[in-house]
């Protein structure tokens, strides 16, 4: 269980790293949707359940410092408003 959480930490902070929102809010909902849908996953698949975690939290790492060598300008839902 711990292990389970710690990846799942690992995965949240990971995903917080692109640059871009729309990366950063698809990873962010993809890895809550795939922790949520398998916790109540038997015994039996949780050692393979975690080994393919980590697989894609290494994915998520390498997508994460790719997208970061490129700068974008930021969304208009994150740019903050211009008064006046």
């Amino acid at each position: 269980m711990s292990a389970a959480l710690g990846l799942y930490r690992q995965t949240l902070k990971a995903a917080t790293a692109f640059g871009d929102y729309n990366f950063r809010a698809y990873a962010l909902r993809r890895a809550r949707d795939d922790f949520r849908a398998n916790c109540g996953a038997a015994p039996e698949a949780t050692a393979e359940l975690l080994a393919a975690g980590s697989a894609q939290l290494g994915k998520l790492r390498r997508m994460a410092t790719v997208n970061g060598m490129y700068s974008t300008e930021s969304s208009v839902i994150e740019a903050p408003p211009k008064l006046g």
